[in-house]
């Protein structure tokens, strides 16, 4: 299922990247970075806002990733991880 959404300053850089049973995160911060990993089961909230930018939340951090509104495929990943939250949310639990 590998997705990518790439977004990136001067400094700073995210690489959002859709995997089997959830999310991968790196950040990029000057010299540092970071990988995170959410399952979708994880995820509490999506969002976008009209300043074209794409939103999680899970548990208490809000991960904010800029977005281009005219790149079909960005927005593919973005239908595709809000379907895969959706579908996790109303999984049969047991």
């Amino acid at each position: 299922m590998a997705q990518n959404i790439t977004a990136g300053r001067l400094l700073t850089g995210h690489c959002f990247q859709l995997i089997d049973d959830g999310v991968m995160l790196h950040e990029t911060a000057s010299l540092f970075s970071r990988v995170r990993r959410f399952h979708f089961g994880e995820i509490v909230a999506v969002l976008e806002s009209p300043d074209h930018k794409f939103s999680f939340q899970a548990g208490n951090d809000v991960i904010t990733i800029p977005i281009d509104r005219h790149n079909g495929e960005q927005l593919a990943v973005v239908e595709t991880f809000a379907r895969a939250v959706r579908a996790s949310v109303f999984a049969p639990r047991g």
